[in-house]
């Protein structure tokens, strides 16, 4: 069901304004936290901001925008850090808004979805944690695609500067750009994607103003190289790797059966554990994937399978090529998989709702589709009490994936259009 507003000028405004109006309104009034949010890594940023430096490791020293600004803020306003922190959150969250719901056609469904996928756990926790960088680097990835549309080369390559230094996971955005443009053959846009990234690269080295080494101590290569088999191992397989560098700390107290000792050290790793299997990681891996978008995954599946999803326009496949790639090698990259994970919203927040506006659905399949998307998303943080779905060996995890599998088949089911999309039927980007 397509509910165009194109030629109702007073209409389209309402539309466009209203949603991430609401969307602000509920996530601020809801997610504010009554406390200082304090996640494991909150103190590493709270450091940078304050100048103590002897406290900051990296990877997070290098991600120095946010606490600068947050230093600069709390000076020249003569307030706390803490509230300077929470001011920069609510700017961003407002840009933010604005700019995803620019993105999207215009249409009723598109733009009444907003609220309903932000206004969620997802969106909650991304606000929430506002000391983390999370939630600017969104926002100016929203920045990036809004000039992209609009074919701002210059202006994207600045932008992609000011990622790479807010996070120096901004080298996936700059992957997939420049696979794409190379496929495509944008070359004007991959060598300028290639550029920004070198200088934002060098820019967040030069910001910091000392040393900085991992808790390992290993060289920054081999610090990502061995990332990625050692969180596989704990969030899928489920056996907690824990080597003496991090024993002791939160989530690495278990007992170890096996103790390795290393033939060749890395870094400070003299030897590391193996504890006993625990459902816990490959189950709670399982929750937060498919409870963390709620629906979506699968609703864009079936929209892909109608054959909607065409070549088009670099923005539009990067918001695709990006999210999905986000979102899908989470659980290999850290232990936050929700913080992770949720770098995949340009395809379910952006993507999805402009493809989900041609779909042609009814208002029964529409109704169906919200409800769902609604218990998929909430009922994991309602258990848990938790936006960022911290689960316990006493989570009910066969229960509540039930559920989850119950609500995403369901969702199969109404999602698939009434009729198969035609190609000239499809949303165009540049609408």
């Amino acid at each position: 069901m397509e509910l165009s507003i194109k030629n109702a000028p007073l209409v389209k405004w309402i539309v466009r304004l209203a949603p991430p109006l609401v969307s602000f309104a509920l996530v601020v009034a809801l997610a504010t936290p009554k406390t200082v949010p304090l996640v494991p890594d909150s103190a590493q940023y709270l450091a940078m901001a304050a100048g103590r430096w002897s406290q900051v490791s990296a990877p997070f020293g290098y991600r120095v925008l946010v606490p600068y600004t947050a230093r600069l803020c709390a000076a020249l306003l003569h307030t706390s850090l803490d509230r300077a922190f929470y001011s920069i959150a609510v700017i961003d969250l407002a840009i933010f808004l604005i700019a995803i719901s620019s993105l999207v056609q215009d249409t009723l469904i598109a733009a009444v979805s907003l609220p309903l996928l932000v206004a969620s756990p997802m969106g909650f926790a991304l606000f929430q944690d506002y000391y983390l960088p999370d939630l600017t680097h969104a926002t100016f990835l929203a920045l990036l695609l809004v000039a992209l549309r609009h074919k701002q080369l210059l202006i994207a390559a600045l932008l992609l500067v000011v990622l790479m230094v807010v996070r120096e996971s901004t080298l996936m955005v700059a992957a997939v750009i420049i696979l794409l443009a190379a496929w495509r053959k944008e070359f004007a846009w991959l060598w300028l994607t290639v550029g920004a990234t070198t200088v934002g690269y060098s820019l967040s080295k030069v910001l910091v103003p000392v040393h900085l080494t991992n808790v390992h101590h290993m060289p920054a290569l081999e610090y990502l190289m061995f990332k990625v088999p050692f969180n596989a191992i704990r969030h899928l397989a489920g056996f907690a790797l824990v080597p003496n560098t991090l024993r002791g700390q939160p989530g690495y107290t278990c007992e170890c059966r096996w103790v390795f000792h290393m033939p060749v050290f890395l870094g400070r790793i003299t030897e590391f554990g193996v504890c006993p299997f625990n459902v816990v990681y490959p189950a709670g891996t399982a929750v937060v994937m498919m409870s963390l978008f709620g629906v979506c995954p699968i609703v864009l599946i079936a929209l892909v399978r109608s054959g909607c999803v065409k070549p088009r326009e670099l923005w539009f496949e990067f918001a695709f090529m990006y999210g999905l790639t986000a979102f899908l090698i989470a659980p290999l990259l850290g232990a936050a998989i929700v913080r992770l994970g949720g770098y995949g919203w340009p395809a379910f927040w952006v993507v999805m709702p402009a493809i989900a506006a041609k779909a042609n659905w009814s208002r029964r399949q529409i109704g169906g589709l919200v409800i769902a998307q609604i218990l998929a998303c909430w009922i994991p943080a309602l258990v848990t009490g938790s936006f960022n779905l911290e689960m316990s060996e006493q989570f009910p995890f066969g229960t509540v994936l039930v559920a989850l599998l119950a609500c995403y088949m369901f969702a199969k089911y109404v999602s698939e259009p009434s009729k198969k999309l035609e190609v000239e039927r499809c949303v165009s980007p540049s609408a």
